[in-house]
């Protein structure tokens, strides 16, 4: 009986023997590898990961790339502009164009409507291309007649009055009191002839006479002059319609003006 609880005995304390070394968990034993530690993201930059188990190696997860998110807090960089940080969010171009990287003022009406500068000009040009070849993406009063009041036109991406009598354009406009029907469409103007600027001056009190000719400078507009006849001896006709001193070395000729005014 003796040896058979001994044979027991020895029995038990060799199975409890397989279960530990199955289970690892010995507190003495530094051989056993912990489990693999989980991996940091890299928007947040996480640290590598821990071991699990008592007295293990530390895991192999995969370590996050740490750092500022991508998109710098929800601003999208667009080239150098605002000192690589993206568009400027107060100024008047401050939509990020990131296909072409550049700052433009719209790229929808959505963003006319969002700008204060752009007060009465509501529709994106996203059409009509600029000198490099990319669209305008700016925001504009108008592209079609549609987009504008009854009886108005849109010309120049403005809205001007579709007019076909002087009575339309003096009631919308004393400024513009002439419509000009030899362009289609009609459009509101100062004048068409010198007789319709008699008694008109500028901001100085000086008369301004002579109705400007199509195709120049302020056509269509009451200024001094159109050529050097109509002004005093020694002056010359300016391309903007004033009268201005002949400087001594002008050698006749008209000179520049560079306000056209």
């Amino acid at each position: 009986m003796l040896s058979h609880k001994i044979f027991r005995g020895n029995g038990m304390m060799t199975a409890g023997l397989f279960v530990l070394a199955a289970c690892g968990s010995s507190s003495s034993d530094n051989s056993t590898t912990g489990g693999a530690g989980s991996g940091g993201t890299a928007a947040t930059g996480g640290a590598a990961g821990t071991a699990t188990g008592s007295g293990g190696s530390a895991g192999t997860g995969v370590t996050g790339t740490g750092g500022m998110p991508g998109n710098d807090a929800g601003r999208i960089a667009c080239g150098t502009a605002n000192n690589g940080t993206g568009c400027n969010p107060n100024g008047n171009n401050r939509v990020c164009d990131l296909a072409n990287n550049r700052c433009v003022q719209c790229q929808s009406d959505v963003d006319c409507a969002a700008n204060p500068m752009q007060m009465g000009n509501p529709v994106c040009d996203t059409v009509g291309m600029n000198g490099a070849g990319l669209p305008n993406d700016t925001c504009e009063e108008c592209l079609t007649d549609t987009q504008c009041g009854a009886g108005m036109v849109c010309l120049n991406n403005n809205c001007m009055l579709n007019c076909t009598t002087d009575a339309q354009c003096a009631a919308a406009n004393p400024m513009t009191p002439v419509c000009n029907i030899t362009v289609m469409p009609g459009q509101c103007v100062q004048c068409l002839t010198d007789t319709q600027c008699a008694g008109v001056t500028d901001m100085n009190g000086v008369p301004r006479p002579h109705c400007r000719l199509p195709m120049t400078n302020n056509a269509n507009t009451c200024r001094a002059c159109n050529t050097v006849a109509d002004c005093q001896p020694g002056q010359v006709c300016s391309q903007g319609g004033n009268c201005n001193n002949a400087p001594p070395d002008a050698g006749g000729g008209p000179p520049a003006d560079a306000s056209a005014g």
